[in-house]
Protein backbone atom coordinates (compact mmCIF):
# COMPACT_ATOMS: atom_id res chain seq x y z
CA UNK A 1 0.00 0.00 0.00
CA UNK A 2 0.69 3.57 -0.42
CA UNK A 3 1.96 6.02 2.68
CA UNK A 4 4.20 3.20 4.70
CA UNK A 5 0.98 1.07 5.03
CA UNK A 6 0.51 -2.78 4.29
CA UNK A 7 -2.45 -5.06 4.16
CA UNK A 8 -2.68 -9.15 3.95
CA UNK A 9 -4.34 -12.06 5.72
CA UNK A 10 -5.10 -11.48 9.24
CA UNK A 11 -3.60 -14.63 11.46
CA UNK A 12 -6.21 -14.54 14.54
CA UNK A 13 -9.31 -15.55 11.96
CA UNK A 14 -10.20 -17.31 8.98
CA UNK A 15 -9.51 -14.63 7.18
CA UNK A 16 -9.52 -15.08 2.82
CA UNK A 17 -9.65 -11.72 1.73
CA UNK A 18 -7.00 -9.22 2.91
CA UNK A 19 -8.24 -7.35 6.18
CA UNK A 20 -5.57 -6.75 8.24
CA UNK A 21 -3.90 -3.30 7.82
CA UNK A 22 -0.55 -2.22 8.95
CA UNK A 23 0.37 0.93 9.06
CA UNK A 24 3.69 3.18 10.16
CA UNK A 25 3.01 6.61 11.74
CA UNK A 26 5.05 9.77 11.59
CA UNK A 27 6.05 9.06 15.09
CA UNK A 28 8.20 5.94 14.42
CA UNK A 29 5.34 3.37 15.77
CA UNK A 30 3.99 0.75 13.71
CA UNK A 31 0.33 0.05 14.08
CA UNK A 32 -2.28 -2.93 13.04
CA UNK A 33 -5.60 -3.05 13.11
CA UNK A 34 -8.23 -5.90 11.31
CA UNK A 35 -10.85 -5.06 9.98
CA UNK A 36 -12.39 -8.24 9.77
CA UNK A 37 -12.05 -9.14 13.77
CA UNK A 38 -10.91 -5.84 15.06
CA UNK A 39 -7.81 -6.88 16.60
CA UNK A 40 -5.60 -4.60 16.68
CA UNK A 41 -2.46 -3.02 18.88
CA UNK A 42 1.18 -2.44 18.41
CA UNK A 43 4.02 -4.24 16.87
CA UNK A 44 4.67 -5.74 20.76
CA UNK A 45 0.54 -6.44 21.25
CA UNK A 46 1.32 -8.73 17.94
CA UNK A 47 4.03 -10.93 19.28
CA UNK A 48 2.45 -11.17 22.13
CA UNK A 49 -0.87 -12.27 20.52
CA UNK A 50 0.58 -14.88 17.51
CA UNK A 51 2.93 -16.16 20.13
CA UNK A 52 0.84 -16.24 23.32
CA UNK A 53 3.89 -14.69 25.34
CA UNK A 54 3.73 -11.75 28.04
CA UNK A 55 4.97 -8.30 27.87
CA UNK A 56 8.73 -8.88 28.50
CA UNK A 57 9.02 -12.02 26.45
CA UNK A 58 7.48 -9.90 23.43
CA UNK A 59 9.86 -7.31 23.78
CA UNK A 60 12.82 -9.59 24.37
CA UNK A 61 12.14 -11.49 21.26
CA UNK A 62 12.00 -8.30 19.47
CA UNK A 63 15.00 -6.81 20.54
CA UNK A 64 16.72 -10.16 19.55
CA UNK A 65 15.64 -9.73 16.08
CA UNK A 66 16.83 -6.42 15.52
CA UNK A 67 20.53 -7.90 17.17
CA UNK A 68 20.22 -10.88 14.66
CA UNK A 69 19.92 -8.42 11.60
CA UNK A 70 22.86 -6.37 13.04
CA UNK A 71 20.86 -3.21 13.10
CA UNK A 72 21.67 -0.65 16.14
CA UNK A 73 18.33 0.96 16.20
CA UNK A 74 17.74 1.74 19.80
CA UNK A 75 15.24 0.28 22.20
CA UNK A 76 13.06 3.16 22.29
CA UNK A 77 12.15 2.07 18.19
CA UNK A 78 9.71 -0.51 19.72
CA UNK A 79 8.26 1.68 21.99
CA UNK A 80 4.74 1.71 22.48
CA UNK A 81 2.14 4.91 22.54
CA UNK A 82 2.17 7.36 24.54
CA UNK A 83 0.39 6.20 28.04
CA UNK A 84 1.24 2.15 27.43
CA UNK A 85 4.87 2.32 26.80
CA UNK A 86 5.84 3.13 30.51
CA UNK A 87 8.41 0.10 31.98
CA UNK A 88 7.39 -1.45 35.66
CA UNK A 89 10.98 0.11 36.58
CA UNK A 90 9.53 3.41 35.59
CA UNK A 91 6.38 2.78 37.28
CA UNK A 92 8.02 1.60 40.10
CA UNK A 93 10.21 4.83 40.43
CA UNK A 94 7.08 7.03 39.75
CA UNK A 95 5.06 5.44 43.43
CA UNK A 96 8.58 5.50 45.11
CA UNK A 97 9.03 9.57 44.43
CA UNK A 98 6.11 10.76 45.45
CA UNK A 99 6.13 10.32 49.08
CA UNK A 100 1.76 11.47 49.10
CA UNK A 101 -0.96 10.65 46.76
CA UNK A 102 -4.41 11.76 46.66
CA UNK A 103 -6.76 9.02 46.74
CA UNK A 104 -7.90 9.21 43.19
CA UNK A 105 -4.44 9.45 41.54
CA UNK A 106 -3.02 6.37 43.99
CA UNK A 107 -5.60 4.09 42.61
CA UNK A 108 -5.21 5.05 38.96
CA UNK A 109 -1.05 4.81 39.53
CA UNK A 110 -1.69 1.06 40.94
CA UNK A 111 -4.07 -0.21 38.25
CA UNK A 112 -1.58 0.88 35.89
CA UNK A 113 1.19 -1.24 37.79
CA UNK A 114 -0.61 -4.02 37.94
CA UNK A 115 -1.65 -3.88 34.36
CA UNK A 116 2.39 -3.56 33.53
CA UNK A 117 2.28 -6.88 36.32
CA UNK A 118 -0.17 -8.91 33.83
CA UNK A 119 1.76 -7.94 30.57
CA UNK A 120 4.98 -9.81 32.47
CA UNK A 121 3.71 -12.45 34.63
CA UNK A 122 1.94 -14.70 32.52
CA UNK A 123 -0.37 -16.18 35.14
CA UNK A 124 -2.97 -13.95 35.32
CA UNK A 125 -3.49 -14.18 31.35
CA UNK A 126 -3.60 -17.97 31.29
CA UNK A 127 -5.90 -18.13 33.94
CA UNK A 128 -8.52 -15.54 32.17
CA UNK A 129 -7.64 -17.98 29.01
CA UNK A 130 -8.85 -21.05 30.88
CA UNK A 131 -11.83 -18.33 31.66
CA UNK A 132 -12.68 -18.07 27.75
CA UNK A 133 -11.55 -14.52 27.84
CA UNK A 134 -9.05 -14.49 25.33
CA UNK A 135 -9.43 -10.90 23.29
CA UNK A 136 -6.62 -8.58 23.69
CA UNK A 137 -9.17 -5.73 23.17
CA UNK A 138 -10.49 -6.49 26.58
CA UNK A 139 -7.36 -6.82 28.70
CA UNK A 140 -5.81 -3.41 27.27
CA UNK A 141 -9.71 -1.61 27.57
CA UNK A 142 -10.59 -2.74 30.80
CA UNK A 143 -6.94 -2.32 31.88
CA UNK A 144 -6.94 -5.93 33.29
CA UNK A 145 -4.08 -6.41 36.00
CA UNK A 146 -2.05 -8.95 38.20
CA UNK A 147 -1.07 -8.75 41.67
CA UNK A 148 2.16 -11.12 42.38
CA UNK A 149 3.18 -9.01 45.50
CA UNK A 150 5.92 -7.09 43.63
CA UNK A 151 3.84 -3.48 43.97
CA UNK A 152 4.96 -3.87 48.26
CA UNK A 153 8.48 -4.54 47.18
CA UNK A 154 8.71 -0.61 45.32
CA UNK A 155 6.61 0.93 48.73
CA UNK A 156 8.76 2.28 52.10
CA UNK A 157 7.84 0.28 55.15
CA UNK A 158 5.62 2.73 56.29
CA UNK A 159 4.72 6.12 55.60
CA UNK A 160 1.35 8.49 54.45
CA UNK A 161 1.33 6.17 50.70
CA UNK A 162 1.55 3.21 52.64
CA UNK A 163 -1.42 4.74 55.59
CA UNK A 164 -3.34 5.66 52.38
CA UNK A 165 -3.27 2.09 50.34
CA UNK A 166 -4.47 0.64 53.87
CA UNK A 167 -7.45 3.33 54.29
CA UNK A 168 -8.02 2.00 50.11
CA UNK A 169 -8.50 -1.42 50.81
CA UNK A 170 -5.25 -1.91 48.22
CA UNK A 171 -2.72 -3.33 51.75
CA UNK A 172 -4.28 -5.30 54.60
CA UNK A 173 -2.68 -4.19 58.02
CA UNK A 174 0.06 -6.38 57.79
CA UNK A 175 0.90 -3.70 54.71
CA UNK A 176 0.51 -7.09 52.13
CA UNK A 177 -1.45 -6.49 49.29
CA UNK A 178 -4.78 -7.65 49.32
CA UNK A 179 -5.25 -8.84 45.98
CA UNK A 180 -2.31 -11.17 46.19
CA UNK A 181 -2.69 -13.79 43.57
CA UNK A 182 -5.47 -12.16 42.08
CA UNK A 183 -6.29 -10.88 38.72
CA UNK A 184 -7.94 -7.75 38.94
CA UNK A 185 -10.44 -6.32 37.42
CA UNK A 186 -10.27 -1.82 37.90
CA UNK A 187 -13.58 -0.35 37.77
CA UNK A 188 -13.40 2.73 35.75
CA UNK A 189 -16.01 6.02 36.53
CA UNK A 190 -17.23 8.01 33.21
CA UNK A 191 -14.13 10.37 33.29
CA UNK A 192 -11.24 7.16 33.71
CA UNK A 193 -11.03 7.42 36.61
CA UNK A 194 -10.28 3.74 38.64
CA UNK A 195 -13.06 3.84 42.13
CA UNK A 196 -12.75 0.59 42.86
CA UNK A 197 -11.50 -3.12 42.21
CA UNK A 198 -12.10 -6.58 41.79
CA UNK A 199 -10.15 -9.38 42.40
CA UNK A 200 -10.43 -13.26 41.17
CA UNK A 201 -8.03 -15.78 42.78
CA UNK A 202 -6.36 -17.81 39.93
CA UNK A 203 -5.74 -20.57 42.61
CA UNK A 204 -9.44 -20.95 43.39
CA UNK A 205 -13.32 -19.53 43.32
CA UNK A 206 -12.42 -16.49 45.88
CA UNK A 207 -13.98 -13.47 44.93
CA UNK A 208 -11.99 -9.81 46.55
CA UNK A 209 -13.72 -6.37 46.86
CA UNK A 210 -12.32 -4.05 49.30
CA UNK A 211 -14.26 -3.80 52.47
CA UNK A 212 -16.88 -0.94 52.48
CA UNK A 213 -19.77 -0.06 49.78
CA UNK A 214 -19.23 -0.92 46.42
CA UNK A 215 -18.05 1.49 44.37
CA UNK A 216 -18.33 2.58 40.70
CA UNK A 217 -20.08 0.42 38.08
CA UNK A 218 -17.98 -2.25 35.67
CA UNK A 219 -18.45 -1.06 31.99
CA UNK A 220 -19.94 2.06 32.81
CA UNK A 221 -18.83 4.08 29.81
CA UNK A 222 -21.25 1.91 27.65
CA UNK A 223 -24.13 3.13 29.19
CA UNK A 224 -23.99 6.32 27.36
CA UNK A 225 -23.95 4.82 24.51
CA UNK A 226 -26.88 3.03 23.98
CA UNK A 227 -30.65 2.12 25.22
CA UNK A 228 -30.40 -1.67 25.57
CA UNK A 229 -28.35 -3.41 27.92
CA UNK A 230 -27.52 -6.49 29.14
CA UNK A 231 -26.94 -7.25 33.14
CA UNK A 232 -24.92 -10.17 34.32
CA UNK A 233 -24.45 -11.29 38.47
CA UNK A 234 -20.62 -10.80 37.84
CA UNK A 235 -17.65 -9.27 36.32
CA UNK A 236 -16.15 -12.58 34.38
CA UNK A 237 -20.08 -13.36 32.94
CA UNK A 238 -19.58 -9.48 31.59
CA UNK A 239 -16.79 -10.21 30.10
CA UNK A 240 -17.45 -13.49 28.68
CA UNK A 241 -20.83 -11.50 26.70
CA UNK A 242 -17.90 -9.13 25.52
CA UNK A 243 -15.91 -11.99 24.33
CA UNK A 244 -18.90 -12.56 22.48
CA UNK A 245 -19.23 -9.55 21.13
CA UNK A 246 -22.25 -8.31 22.99
CA UNK A 247 -20.58 -4.78 24.13
CA UNK A 248 -23.88 -3.30 25.85
CA UNK A 249 -22.85 -5.18 29.16
CA UNK A 250 -22.70 -4.00 32.63
CA UNK A 251 -22.26 -6.00 35.83
CA UNK A 252 -23.88 -6.20 39.06
CA UNK A 253 -22.34 -7.17 42.27
CA UNK A 254 -24.05 -10.15 42.33
CA UNK A 255 -27.35 -11.21 43.44
CA UNK A 256 -28.15 -8.52 45.66
CA UNK A 257 -26.03 -5.76 43.87
CA UNK A 258 -27.91 -3.73 41.65
CA UNK A 259 -26.51 -0.63 43.60
CA UNK A 260 -27.90 3.26 43.78
CA UNK A 261 -25.57 4.25 40.99
CA UNK A 262 -26.49 1.14 38.64
CA UNK A 263 -29.68 3.09 39.13
CA UNK A 264 -28.70 6.47 38.69
CA UNK A 265 -27.22 5.51 35.60
CA UNK A 266 -29.54 4.11 34.18
CA UNK A 267 -32.45 7.01 34.78
CA UNK A 268 -29.95 9.39 33.67
CA UNK A 269 -29.14 8.01 30.50
CA UNK A 270 -32.39 6.58 29.83
CA UNK A 271 -31.88 3.19 29.45
CA UNK A 272 -35.41 1.36 28.10
CA UNK A 273 -34.68 -2.15 28.07
CA UNK A 274 -32.21 -4.38 30.67
CA UNK A 275 -31.75 -8.01 29.74
CA UNK A 276 -30.90 -9.91 32.50
CA UNK A 277 -28.61 -12.63 32.03
CA UNK A 278 -28.23 -14.15 35.61
CA UNK A 279 -27.19 -17.46 36.90
CA UNK A 280 -29.39 -20.40 36.55
CA UNK A 281 -29.77 -21.36 38.98
CA UNK A 282 -32.79 -20.92 41.92
CA UNK A 283 -30.37 -17.66 43.17
CA UNK A 284 -30.38 -16.44 40.14
CA UNK A 285 -33.54 -16.30 39.22
CA UNK A 286 -34.98 -14.98 42.80
CA UNK A 287 -32.94 -12.14 41.91
CA UNK A 288 -34.09 -12.02 38.36
CA UNK A 289 -37.69 -10.84 39.50
CA UNK A 290 -36.10 -8.59 42.46
CA UNK A 291 -34.09 -6.14 40.09
CA UNK A 292 -37.32 -6.58 37.47
CA UNK A 293 -39.18 -4.96 39.91
CA UNK A 294 -36.60 -2.29 40.63
CA UNK A 295 -36.15 -1.25 37.13
CA UNK A 296 -40.33 -1.54 36.12
CA UNK A 297 -40.43 1.22 39.18
CA UNK A 298 -37.60 2.98 37.10
CA UNK A 299 -39.81 2.24 33.56
CA UNK A 300 -37.60 -0.17 32.07
CA UNK A 301 -39.00 -3.65 30.57
CA UNK A 302 -36.95 -5.99 31.54
CA UNK A 303 -36.62 -9.50 29.68
CA UNK A 304 -35.33 -12.70 31.15
CA UNK A 305 -32.32 -14.44 29.00
CA UNK A 306 -32.78 -18.33 29.91
CA UNK A 307 -29.65 -20.51 29.85
CA UNK A 308 -29.47 -24.30 28.32
CA UNK A 309 -30.22 -26.40 31.10
CA UNK A 310 -26.53 -27.70 32.63
CA UNK A 311 -25.26 -24.55 32.12
CA UNK A 312 -24.74 -22.57 34.91
CA UNK A 313 -23.69 -18.90 33.63
CA UNK A 314 -22.77 -17.03 31.15
CA UNK A 315 -19.39 -17.73 30.97
CA UNK A 316 -20.18 -21.93 30.94
CA UNK A 317 -22.34 -20.79 28.20
CA UNK A 318 -19.12 -19.17 26.68
CA UNK A 319 -16.94 -22.23 27.58
CA UNK A 320 -19.19 -24.66 25.97
CA UNK A 321 -17.98 -23.57 22.92
CA UNK A 322 -21.48 -21.68 21.89
CA UNK A 323 -21.07 -18.61 19.51
CA UNK A 324 -21.89 -14.92 19.06
CA UNK A 325 -25.60 -16.58 16.97
CA UNK A 326 -26.31 -18.84 19.82
CA UNK A 327 -26.28 -16.31 22.63
CA UNK A 328 -28.48 -13.90 20.18
CA UNK A 329 -30.75 -16.49 19.55
CA UNK A 330 -31.33 -16.45 23.60
CA UNK A 331 -31.78 -13.11 23.80
CA UNK A 332 -34.45 -13.22 20.57
CA UNK A 333 -36.77 -15.63 22.29
CA UNK A 334 -35.99 -13.84 25.64
CA UNK A 335 -39.10 -13.45 28.05
CA UNK A 336 -40.30 -10.36 29.01
CA UNK A 337 -40.35 -10.47 32.83
CA UNK A 338 -43.92 -9.29 34.56
CA UNK A 339 -44.00 -7.38 37.61
CA UNK A 340 -46.87 -7.21 40.07
CA UNK A 341 -48.00 -3.68 40.41
CA UNK A 342 -50.28 -2.00 42.58
CA UNK A 343 -53.56 -1.42 41.47
CA UNK A 344 -54.20 1.65 40.24
CA UNK A 345 -58.39 2.90 40.96
CA UNK A 346 -60.23 5.67 39.40
CA UNK A 347 -61.58 8.59 41.29
CA UNK A 348 -64.73 6.36 42.17
CA UNK A 349 -62.76 3.54 43.66
CA UNK A 350 -62.58 1.71 40.29
CA UNK A 351 -59.85 -0.28 39.22
CA UNK A 352 -58.35 1.23 35.89
CA UNK A 353 -57.53 -1.18 32.95
CA UNK A 354 -54.35 -0.68 31.72
CA UNK A 355 -53.26 -1.51 28.00
CA UNK A 356 -49.50 -1.38 27.36
CA UNK A 357 -47.58 -1.09 24.22
CA UNK A 358 -44.08 0.19 22.79
CA UNK A 359 -45.93 3.57 21.69
CA UNK A 360 -48.47 4.40 24.44
CA UNK A 361 -49.88 3.39 28.23
CA UNK A 362 -53.56 3.48 28.17
CA UNK A 363 -55.50 3.39 31.65
CA UNK A 364 -59.42 2.76 31.10
CA UNK A 365 -62.50 2.86 33.22
CA UNK A 366 -66.11 2.89 32.73
CA UNK A 367 -65.82 7.07 32.53
CA UNK A 368 -62.27 7.54 32.03
CA UNK A 369 -59.65 6.80 29.49
CA UNK A 370 -55.90 8.19 29.99
CA UNK A 371 -53.54 7.76 27.18
CA UNK A 372 -49.63 8.30 28.14
CA UNK A 373 -47.18 8.85 25.25
CA UNK A 374 -43.62 10.31 25.08
CA UNK A 375 -42.80 13.29 23.39
CA UNK A 376 -42.66 11.93 19.91
CA UNK A 377 -46.24 9.95 19.12
CA UNK A 378 -44.13 7.05 17.47
CA UNK A 379 -42.26 6.68 20.83
CA UNK A 380 -42.82 5.53 24.67
CA UNK A 381 -39.73 7.65 25.85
Amino acid sequence: GGNSSYQGLCPFHNDTHPSLSISHKADGVWLWHCFGCGAKGTIIDFVMRKEGTSFKEAYKRLIQMIEVRGQKTPQESLRLPTGQAECREQQRDGIIQRAEFNPQELLNKVADFYHSTFKEDKRGLDYLVKRGITEQEIYIDFKLGFVNGTLKKTLPDNGPMVDLLKQLGLLNERGNEFFYNCVVFPIIDEDGNVVSFYGRSIEGKQHLYPSGAHKGVFNSRVIRTTKRLFLTEGIIDCLSLYQFGIREAVSLYGTNGLTPEHIGLFQNNRISEIYLCLDNDEAGKEAAERVAGKLSELGIRAYSVSLPEGIKDVNDYLLSGRTKEDIEGLIAHAEVIECKQKALSSANGEPFKIIRDDIQIIFESSNRSYRIRGLSAARLD
